[in-house]
This record gives structure tokens, sequence and C-alpha cells, in this order.
């Protein structure tokens, strides 16, 4: 997942207990922590020595699409809404285009802040798994009729699509569409969109060799330093990710031939560590959805790095803070972002759906559509340009992406409204990105 795009998590991860069980204290239950939680494959469930690792959908689930008609929740999809059955209610014809967000970006009140015309030069670093250091989108993804998610599962496994090429060609999606952009690829990881009064905005993918975040904070280190050696002094980073103990990333990869998606793996976890517990401490049958609730909640309290204050990519965030990062707030339908959104310096981006608050979607400080994007083509893979029939994407890994393109452009801006330095516009959580730019820059 890498993901942020990070599945939502409806957890209610507990067996069901039949009956009516007699009335007890379940305070009599002993006490617990994530240090009594064993991993699936054998050993601590957390193990710190591991340290933490990035992930996105890509790692955590088969792939962060989603095939319209297929049922709500198939093997291996990344998004589960809590009472949610059958059939997926958007399909295509009610699925949104890259471009959507173009037109969003030039209505008003976008259009007083000129971003179609930037002044200088702007970068935006796309910190993601790329796979083989490169942008795959498959042309096979334009051209069938029909997809099916296990055509998706072949493409991923083939190295032809990867998450962060998503995520650039989404941006690449709604750069097209304001329509005063030609882009050219400089090489396989870097494409050029210049303005026609010849102003560019360069995307580059940083894609780590590890997803250790002692390894994806040098390459991001290396990154920036190569940016600004070009005379680059404005840059964004994109991290639609989020950050996980490595020893559960491990775990899962680990079992996924067995349990393909991330649900399939903590439902399976939680189960047995509940049984383990139960017959270990001697607690009634009756007891098991009270143990299994309480195990689902340390588990959920480890969805961030081992040591968050440490953490080595924050450390290079830290260390370069004339630069602006943009974090997606994560896809369990918490109350929170989650790592890396959850710093404080860190934008988190939350999803709407188009409009409102996405099921899915964590909490964040600025809210911009996530869902449900169709996949299009905007540099004509293949020669085929048409979006793919029954094919769509979602998550606050493409509402992140939305705002760091925003960002890039209004800090490019020849006159730029300075958004993001006024602190009081973020006390309203999930703030709508266009009722922040109307409060902060109608003067």
């Amino acid at each position: 997942m890498l993901t942020a795009c990070v599945p939502s998590l409806d957890v209610d991860l507990r067996p069901v207990v039949e009956g009516n069980p007699p009335e007890v204290q379940v305070e009599g239950i002993p006490d617990m922590d994530i240090n009594v939680l064993t991993a699936l494959a054998s050993g601590p469930l957390i193990d710190e020595n591991l340290g933490s690792c990035i992930t996105s959908d890509f790692q955590l689930n088969p792939q962060p699409y989603r095939v319209v008609g297929a049922p709500y929740r198939v093997v291996g999809a990344p998004y589960r809404v809590v009472g949610a059955e059958g059939q997926l209610e958007t399909d295509y014809s009610a699925g949104l285009s890259p471009d959507y967000l173009s037109r969003y970006f030039l209505d008003s009140p976008f259009r007083e802040l000129n971003l179609s015309a930037p002044s200088k030069d702007v970068a935006i670093l796309i910190l993601d798994e790329f796979g083989q250091n490169s942008f795959k989108l498959a042309s096979d993804l334009f051209t069938p009729e029909d997809i099916t998610a296990q055509m998706l599962v072949r493409f991923e496994k083939e190295g032809k699509s990867s998450h962060g090429a998503l995520v650039m060609n989404h941006i690449n999606g709604i750069l097209a569409g304001l329509g005063t952009y030609t882009p050219a690829w400089v090489d396989e990881g870097r494409l050029e969109w210049t303005h026609e009064k010849g102003k560019k905005v360069i995307l580059q993918a940083v894609a780590p060799a590890d997803f250790n975040t002692a390894v994806v904070g040098q390459e991001l280190e290396r990154a920036i330093l190569a940016l600004k050696a070009e005379g680059l002094d404005t840059i964004v980073v994109n991290m639609s990710f989020i950050i996980l103990p490595c020893s559960i990333v491990k775990d899962f990869v680990l079992n996924k031939l067995v349990y393909p998606s991330l649900f399939d793996y903590f439902d399976y976890l939680i189960s047995e560590n509940t049984r383990e517990f139960m017959n270990e401490q001697g607690i009634p049958d009756f007891l098991s959805s009270e143990v299994s609730k309480r195990i689902s909640d340390l588990i959920l309290d480890q969805m961030r790095p081992v040591s968050p204050e440490g953490d080595p990519l924050r450390q290079t965030i830290l260390a370069n803070p004339d630069v602006f990062y943009i974090g997606a707030a994560g896809n369990f339908g918490r109350s929170v972002a989650a790592y890396p959104a959850y710093w404080d310096e860190v934008l988190a981006v939350s999803a709407s759906s188009p409009l409102e608050k996405a099921e899915f979607s964590n909490e964040g400080t600025i809210m911009l559509t996530g869902a449900w994007f169709r996949l299009t083509n905007p540099l004509d893979l293949n020669g085929h340009a048409l979006p793919v029939a029954n094919l769509i994407y979602a998550g606050t890994s493409f509402a992140a992406p939305g705002v760091s393109l925003f960002s890039a452009l209004e800090l490019a801006a020849s006159d730029p409204c300075r958004l993001f330095d006024w602190e009081e516009t973020f006390q309203v959580r999930d703030l709508p990105l266009a009722e922040a730019v109307s409060q902060t820059c109608s003067n």
C-alpha cells in the first residue's frame, strides 16, 4: 500500500457468538498487550528490530482497482464499507475522470489563483512503489473491453502495473485536463509537463530499493538534493502510502497465498490469537467476542511505525523543512490519519466520494475527491485513449495526488495566496479543499 491507499478496515473483526451468553464481568479477562500476540508464520507479531515499512494496496492486496459489477468484497479487493453487501453502487457511467479535478481547479474559487500559469518550475516527487524503478501501466490495461480481478492480479505480478504508476497516471490525467501543458518523458521515471509559456511541472518517481523506512528516507533525501542541485527550490512530496511495522508486512506477505487480502489476513490473525490466548488463560468460549475485540484493538493500535517520532523517514522530512509534504490519510475508516500523514510536518488528505466524505477514509486535514475514478489514458499508451469500460479506482491515495498538484501549482503561481501558511484554516478536520481556498485566499 506502498498504500495509503490502504484498505478501509471496517473491522468488526470478531467471531459471532451464537445464542445468549450468560451475563459475566468481562473485567475478569486478564490484561493483555501487543507482546502476547504472535504472527501467523511464527514469533512475535511486532518485532521492533525489523523496523518500519511503507506499504500500499499493491502489497497488501492484489490491486487498488475495483471491477464494476463484481461483488462488493471479492478476494483481494481493498475496500469494504461497514454494512455494504452485494454489488457496487458506483458503475462505470457514474464514475469520475481525472479531468473532473481539472475542472475543479479551474472553477471558482481556484480560477482567481491563476494556477494554470506558473511563474517558475515546480517538482512533485512521487515517493511510492513503482516496480523496477519505472513508470509502468501496461497498455493491456487500456485495450480489453472488460477487465477481471484475476487479470489485474496477473498484470501486477508481471510488473505491468504499480501503485506509483497509477498515482502518477492520476496526476497526468488532471494536468492533461487543464489543457495548457504538454508532456514529455525525460527518462523512464521522470515526466515533464511544459506550460505554453515555458514553465514546467516535473513529475519524478522515487522508487526505493527497499520499503524499510531507513532506505526510503535515504532515497527521498537523495531525490530532494538532486532537484535542488538543478536549481529547483519549489518541491512537493506526495506520499500515498502508510507505515506499518515491517514484521506485520512480512507476516502478511508470507501468508498471502492463503490470505490474499489484508482483511482475510487480519480475520485469521485475530481468530488465531483469540484461540491461543483463551486456551492459555482458560477463558470460557462465551467470552470469545470480547477477547477478539480487545485483540483487534491492539492490532489496530499498531498501524504506525515502531518508533513514530524517531522514524528515519521523518528525520528526512525534518531535515528538509522547505519541502512541502502531502500524505494520504489512509483507508481504514478511522477518526485519525495513518502515518506518515499523522506527522505534524505532513498535510493529511482525506477522501470524498465525490462530495461527501468516503466511508473508507480516515480523518484528514484537507479533503478532496478520492472515489470513484475511471482509469483513463492521458498519455495515449498504445494509441488507445479510451477508459476501460468496467475499471475504477479509489482511495485517499488518489485524493492526496490532487492536493499535491494543487499545492505545487499554488506555490509556483506568480502571486501565491500562501494557503498552507495559515494554520487557523485547518481547525476543522476534513475541510474540503475548495472551502479552505475560499476562506484563506478570498482576500
